[in-house]
């Protein structure tokens, strides 16, 4: 794709993506989409209420006093959504056509595991400024750099959320066709088109789920079928500058402040957070064994006897190992250091609480993820000649310890006192060394 998806471009690039769809009829106007949806609604709503009133029977009353409460509440959230667009944006209309939700988990699986952490890897190398302006402070910023998620010094998550504008489940051959993206760095993978960054965006969680999805959900597009098309009616991006194409820039302080805020943190979605971590830091050790394979076979060298040879890295390669693997596990190891201290923190005030979290946490790190995880860490090991998973792969074998009674891979978690004299472990000496991180050469 070589044109960003916009207000000027969207209609034209979604009909491109129906490609092999059913023919597509002549898009209806935007007074029609919104005179359908509101008589649609009303409808729905005026037949389900002539229904209450001749029902008797308490629980189906009840039903239909819950069904008329959502649709009411969909109305009104889509009325509200219209009302709140901010300047950014406009409502433009796109060719809508289904993709299987086996083909769906695929382009999901691809955005997740290479794309996504590679786009805000992108905007904070092109867009520092426009992502302060956002409201991203400058930790959030180079956390960004390495593709990790914007948040500040004490861990609190901003509230971004990276989305596609021409949506993945109605994304027709886009969801099907894969081709290199010129806008991923030296990116030697073809990625579903749907999935290049020209149709993704950064947005505050509150305009996508408040607004954009507000919009979307009274449209009955999951009612189609693989296969069918459909016009909607969605929120896109004007792009009136370059950054606009790919990222929300508030007008001004004021807007700002309206749509971004910090989630506040809770030692459940850390713990969440491992699994998660744990399967993408997986994913980019394969990718990192991909580019160093690819400039092997380029260069015929590197291979002696079948065996690798003295390691010598390739660009792709190395800012795969300085960007994301070290990164990563530095973030795995910070999540699991945080998630340890502030359950001991609240372990008097929350005995049952903390008990249920060191449960979870104990789930987590016995996920099946990490056996796959050790793997692909000690080939990259192999590779380098940098145990850049070792402190990893100990401090969660010493937890598991703890917390299973020395039975850290097939015991379960063996729950302790809230007043335990139960003598606290030294902290572990895991911090990797980012200046002496680099390859062996």
């Amino acid at each position: 794709m070589k044109h960003n998806v916009s207000a000027d471009t969207a209609r034209g690039l979604s009909e491109q993506a129906s490609g092999s769809a059913k023919g597509v009829p002549s898009s209806p106007s935007r007074a029609f989409f919104l005179q359908n949806i509101r008589g649609r609604f009303g409808m729905m709503i005026s037949q389900k209420e002539k229904e209450l009133a001749r029902t008797t029977d308490q629980q189906a009353i009840e039903k239909l006093q819950k069904s008329i409460g959502s649709q009411k509440d969909k109305l009104q959230k889509f009325e509200e959504a219209l009302e709140n667009i901010p300047p950014q944006f406009t409502l433009s209309e796109l060719v809508y056509t289904r993709i299987s939700k086996e083909q769906n988990k695929k382009t999901e699986r691809e955005y997740s595991d290479y794309v996504r952490p590679r786009f805000l890897m992108f905007l904070a190398d092109k867009f520092p400024a426009e992502l302060k302006k956002l409201g991203i402070c400058d930790h959030g910023i180079k956390r960004m750099k390495h593709g990790l998620d914007p948040a500040d010094e004490d861990r609190a998550v901003y509230n971004m959320t990276v989305d596609h504008i021409i949506e993945r489940s109605g994304s027709g051959d886009w969801g099907h066709d894969q081709e290199l993206d010129e806008s991923i760095h030296n990116g030697h993978r073809k990625t579903y088109k749907v999935n290049h960054f020209s149709n993704l965006i950064l947005l505050p969680a509150s305009i996508h789920d408040g607004i954009k999805n507000a919009i979307n959900e009274v449209q009955e597009l999951p009612n189609l079928k693989p296969g069918d098309t459909s016009w909607a009616m969605m929120m896109v991006t004007r792009g009136r500058t370059e950054a606009e194409c790919y990222m929300y820039v508030p007008e001004d302080a004021e807007e700002q402040k309206k749509f971004v805020w910090k989630h506040q943190r809770r030692i459940s979605n850390e713990i969440y957070q491992i699994g998660v971590m744990a399967g993408q830091l997986t994913s980019e050790c394969r990718i990192f064994q991909e580019y160093e394979e690819a400039r092997k076979e380029k260069s015929g060298k590197g291979k002696k006897n079948g065996v690798s040879g003295k390691f010598n890295a390739g660009e792709d390669a190395q800012r795969v190992f300085d960007r994301r693997i070290k990164p990563l596990v530095q973030e795995l190891l910070d999540i699991i250091d945080s998630v340890e201290e502030r359950i001991e923190q609240n372990r008097q005030r929350d005995p049952a609480g903390m008990e249920e979290c060191e449960r979870q946490l104990t789930g987590a790190l016995q996920r099946p993820v990490f056996g796959p995880l050790r793997s692909q860490l000690r080939k990259v090991e192999d590779m380098t000649g940098k145990s850049v998973g070792k402190p990893l792969m100990i401090r969660r074998r010493n937890l598991l310890e703890d917390l299973t009674g020395g039975h850290p891979f097939d015991g379960k978690y063996q729950p302790r006192a809230a007043n335990s004299n139960q003598p606290k472990k030294a902290p572990h000496p895991h911090k990797l060394d980012h200046k002496r991180g680099g390859f062996k050469k």
